[in-house]
């Protein structure tokens, strides 16, 4: 029963995506931030739902939570490693770190932001045939930007880096 109603609820949000609201002007700031800020709710909902249908195996599960223990445990939170393997956590230890050393930091929502950045770019692509916009219209990185509160150069920044280190 509750299988069927999300699947139902599923097959609207993807219809809202198949029938998107009426495009703005290329050239019109607030429409387009709004038009935009739509759509990617409508994504993420999408997103939302189809991972409520999906059956994991419990295999790929603990595979998933292990590896999210070890990025953790990578930048400097050594407990939800420690609390996977209680019977080595007594062996468990963070790395010694030279004098001046951190750990690296984790920004989830600049990372969201990152991902917002390619999302919109895509949005843009399929549905104006183009991806960036002119100077002084409100850029992919500064929608973003406001979507999350975060500043615009920080932003900018993490999407340069992230393209420059893909593998």
């Amino acid at each position: 029963m509750q299988r069927q109603h999300i699947e139902r609820l599923l097959a609207e949000e993807k219809a809202s995506l198949a029938s998107p609201p009426p495009l703005p002007s290329w050239h019109d700031n607030g429409a387009m931030k709004a038009w935009v800020n739509t759509m990617l709710d409508r994504m993420n909902g999408v997103r939302w739902f189809e991972e409520c249908l999906v059956h994991i195996p419990p295999e790929i599960l603990t595979e998933k939570a292990e590896r999210r223990a070890i990025e953790e445990a990578e930048h400097g939170n050594i407990e939800p490693l420690r609390n996977a393997h209680p019977h080595l956590a007594s062996f468990l230890h963070l790395p010694q770190r030279k004098r001046g050393q951190r750990f690296p930091k984790v920004n989830d929502k600049l990372m969201r932001a990152v991902a917002d950045v390619s999302r919109i770019r895509g949005l843009w692509k399929r549905h104006f045939g183009r991806v960036k916009r002119q100077r002084g219209e409100l850029s992919a990185e500064e929608i973003a930007a406001e979507r999350y509160k975060l500043d615009v150069e920080k932003v900018r920044r993490a999407v340069t880096h992230r393209a420059r280190h893909r593998n």
